[in-house]
C-alpha cells in the first residue's frame, strides 16, 4: 500500500496548518498520522511537491510550516475556478466594489469571483452566503449559474455560527427512519430483564457533571471495606436501546461522537435517548452497566467485575456543588450528609490512586481549558481559564479506573474489541522538545526514560512563569491517542490496557464496547469481526479529530466576537508559536490567542522566540479566519 492510499494532501496540510502551530518534522507528521516510518521517504517527496505548490515552506532543522495566503491577491475567475469545481459547498461573502460585484470564498487559496449583480438581486454588500455548486461535473465553472442560500451578514454572530455549522456539515436533526424507530422505544421493566441485572437501586449512587450538562451517562458510588474500598461506576446502558444494525445505530456510527459547542450541541443520539431514557436522571430507575472495582488501602486493584445493573441515582450534583461541599463552604443539608460522607471517601481513594498513577509514570499535565462567562442575557462577557476543582479530578480518575477494568475484562477473554491507544512519542520529538526548552532557559537532562523526562519537564513547567507554553510544547511532542483493535497500551496514562466505556451516549466506540460486554455476559462469543472493528475504530478516530477541530473553531469564534470590543486596546502577551508567516501569542489578561502577521512586526525588533513576553494592540477581529489580529508594540 502506498502513502497516497493512507493519507492525502489535505490531511497533511490540515495537520501542519490548523492542528499544529509549531514547525514539524517529517517523522513527527508520520507519527501523528499513525503511519509507519517506512513511508518517510514517500512523505518527503509529497512534502516537496507541496512546497512547489506554495502550500508549505521548509525551515531550519528540516521542519515544515504552512504558508499563509491571508494577504495574497489571487486573479479573478481564472486558475482557481477549476479547484472550485471540487467543492460542492462554499461559504462566500458578497462584496460590492464601485460598480463591480464579487463572491469571495472563505478558502485562503481562492480569490474573488466576479459576478453579475442581476443574478444576485437579493444580496446586500457583505452578505454571507453558502454556495451549492451543482455544476461541479461541468468542464467550466459558471459563477452566475449556482444555487445559494443566505446565512446573514458578515460579522453577525448567528450568521458566522451558521457558516461554521455549514462548513463542517453539522446536523442537529435526524432522518425519518431514525425518528420512526425512536417512536417505538420506551422504558419498561419486566421480570426477565431484571433477572439479567444486578439491582443497585438501594446503593447510594449519584451523578457529578458540569453545571449545564443535560445528558448524564455515568454515576458513582463507594463503600469502605475491610481491605480498602469498593468503587461502583455505573454507565448508561445505551446498547439496550440502540440495536446493532438499526437506523439509530447506523446514524450514531456515522456521527461517531457528539459535538459540544459553546451555544449548541450536535448529539450522536436523539434527545429522547441522550437526555431522557438513557440519561441517569435522579430518582428514576435506569438500566446501566457497572464496573465494580475492589481497591486495597494503598489504591492497588484487588479485583474487579463488570455486569449489567439497574440503579436509581440519589442526586444530580455539579462539580461546583461537590467542590463547595468538600471545601466546607456553607452549611450542608441534613439530607446530604450521607452524600458528603461518600464524597469524602471518594476524595480519600482518589488521592491514593493519583499518587500511585504518578509513581507508575502517568504524564501529569495541567492544561487549562477555556470557560465562557456570560451575563444574565446569556451573552459572553469574558473567557477565562477554567478552574479544575477536586470534583473534576475525582470523576476523571474514576472513569479512567472503570475504562481500565473493562479493557482488562475484555482483553482476558481474547475476543476482538476496540481499545484506546496512545503510543510512545518518537525520540526525535523528545530531543526537539528539549532543544526548544533550552531556548526558554529550561534545562532538562534526558536519561533515556521518556516518561521520567516528560514528567520532569512538566514539574519544571509548574514552577515556571511559562507553565502554559511548556505544557503546550509537551502536548505537541506527544502522539495523538486513537482507536484500534490492538491493545498496545496508553503511554500518557502508563496503562497496559485501556478502552473507552464510560460515555456511550456521546461516543460510538463506547457503545461498541458495551455490545462486546453483552456478548461476553451472554456467553455468545464475538458479535463483531475484527476487520469490522478496525473500520469502526479508524472512522471514529477520524471523526474525533474533526470534532476537536470544530470545537476549537467554535471557541475561536467566541473569542473573536468578545475581543471585537477591545479593538485598539493594549495587552501584555506571551509568544506561543513562531511560524514563517507570523507569530501566535496568548494574551495575559484574557485567555485568548492572537496573531501577528510578519508584516506587522516593526523593523528593529529582534526575532521573536517562544515564551517571550511582548506588548500588543488589538488590530482587528477576523471573522473569516476566526482569529484576533494584533500589532506588535514592543518586546521584552
Amino acid at each position: 500500500m502506498n502513502l497516497t492510499e493512507l493519507t492525502s494532501e489535505s490531511e497533511i496540510l490540515d495537520l501542519i496548518g490548523k492542528n499544529s502551530k509549531y514547525p514539524i518534522k517529517a517523522g513527527n507528521i508520520l507519527s501523528r498520522l499513525g503511519l509507519d516510518k517506512k513511508y518517510k521517504r514517500s512523505l518527503k517527496r509529497l512534502l516537496a511537491e507541496l512546497i512547489q505548490k506554495r502550500k508549505l515552506k521548509k525551515i531550519r532543522g528540516g521542519r515544515y510550516v504552512a504558508v499563509d495566503f491571508s494577504t495574497d491577491q489571487k486573479p479573478e475567475n481564472q486558475s482557481y475556478t477549476k479547484n472550485i469545481k471540487n467543492h460542492k459547498r462554499l461559504i462566500c461573502s458578497f462584496v460590492k466594489r464601485d460598480d463591480n460585484y464579487y463572491l469571495k470564498p472563505r478558502i485562503n487559496s481562492f480569490g474573488r469571483i466576479r459576478v453579475n449583480k442581476e443574478d444576485f438581486k437579493e444580496l446586500k454588500n457583505n452578505s454571507l452566503i453558502v454556495v451549492e455548486n451543482d455544476n461541479n461535473k461541468n468542464r467550466d465553472f459558471n459563477p452566475n449559474k449556482i444555487n445559494y442560500s443566505i446565512l446573514g451578514k458578515v460579522g453577525d454572530y448567528i450568521a458566522e455560527s451558521r457558516a461554521l455549522y455549514t462548513e463542517y456539515n453539522l446536523k442537529d436533526t435526524f432522518a425519518h427512519s431514525v425518528r420512526k424507530e425512536l417512536g417505538n422505544i420506551g422504558f419498561k421493566i419486566d421480570e426477565n430483564e431484571l433477572k439479567r441485572r444486578k439491582d443497585l437501586r438501594e446503593l447510594l449512587i449519584f451523578t457529578i457533571d458540569n453545571d449545564d450538562a443535560r445528558d448524564y451517562d455515568d454515576a458513582v458510588g463507594i463503600k469502605k471495606t475491610k481491605s480498602g474500598y469498593k468503587l461502583f461506576v455505573s454507565i448508561a446502558d445505551v446498547s439496550y436501546y440502540v440495536k446493532k444494525g438499526s437506523s439509530l445505530d447506523n446514524e450514531a456510527r456515522k456521527r461517531a461522537t457528539s459535538i459540544y459547542l459553546p451555544r449548541k450541541v450536535f448529539p450522536m443520539l436523539p434527545e429522547k435517548l441522550s437526555n431522557d431514557l438513557c440519561s441517569l436522571v435522579p430518582y428514576q430507575d435506569r438500566f446501566t452497566k457497572t464496573a465494580e472495582i475492589d481497591f486495597a488501602r494503598d489504591g492497588s486493584v484487588n479485583n474487579y467485575n463488570v455486569y449489567r445493573s439497574i440503579i436509581k441515582s440519589a442526586a444530580r450534583l455539579s462539580y461546583s456543588d461537590v467542590n463547595s461541599m468538600l471545601e466546607k463552604r456553607g452549611r450542608v443539608k441534613e439530607t446530604d450528609l450521607e452524600i458528603l460522607k461518600g464524597l469524602k471517601l471518594m476524595r480519600e481513594l482518589y488521592n491514593k490512586l493519583k499518587s500511585k498513577r504518578v509513581k507508575e509514570g502517568e504524564i501529569d499535565l495541567d492544561v487549562p481549558e477555556a470557560e465562557l462567562l456570560r451575563d444574565e442575557k446569556g451573552e459572553v462577557i469574558d473567557i477565562v481559564k477554567a478552574k479544575r476543582g477536586i470534583s473534576n479530578c475525582i470523576i476523571e480518575q474514576f472513569m479512567i479506573e472503570a475504562n481500565t477494568a473493562v479493557a482488562s475484562f475484555i482483553f482476558n477473554k481474547d475476543i476482538p474489541s476496540i481499545y484506546r491507544v496512545h503510543d510512545k512519542p518518537e525520540q526525535e520529538s523528545i530531543i526537539e522538545l528539549i532543544q526548544n526548552l533550552k531556548e526558554l532557559g529550561i534545562s532538562i537532562n534526558d536519561n533515556g526514560d521518556t516518561k521520567h523526562t516528560l514528567n520532569a519537564i512538566a514539574e519544571k513547567g509548574k514552577n515556571s512563569s511559562l507553565s502554559g507554553v511548556v505544557n503546550i510544547m509537551i502536548l505537541r511532542s506527544l502522539k495523538r491517542a486513537l482507536y484500534t483493535t490492538k491493545s498496545n497500551g496508553h503511554f500518557g496514562l502508563s496503562l497496559e490496557h485501556y478502552t473507552h466505556f464510560t460515555s456511550p451516549i456521546r461516543r460510538y466506540p463506547d457503545l461498541v464496547v458495551h455490545r462486546i460486554i453483552d456478548s461476553i455476559l451472554d456467553k455468545q462469543g464475538t458479535n463483531y469481526q475484527k476487520s469490522k472493528l478496525e473500520n469502526i475504530a479508524s472512522h471514529c478516530s477520524d471523526r474525533e479529530k474533526v470534532a476537536d477541530e470544530i470545537e476549537r473553531e467554535a471557541m475561536n469564534l467566541e473569542r473573536t466576537f468578545l475581543m471585537r470590543a477591545y479593538i485598539g486596546k493594549e495587552f501584555k502577551a506571551v509568544v506561543i508559536s513562531v511560524l514563517s508567516f507570523g507569530v501566535f501569542v496568548e494574551l495575559e489578561e484574557k485567555f485568548s490567542e492572537g496573531f501577528i502577521h510578519r508584516r506587522s512586526i516593526p523593523q528593529g525588533i529582534e526575532t521573536l522566540k517562544m515564551g517571550q513576553r511582548i506588548r500588543v494592540r488589538i488590530k482587528n477581529a477576523d471573522f473569516e479566519r476566526r482569529r484576533i489580529t494584533l500589532d506588535l508594540l514592543s518586546s521584552d
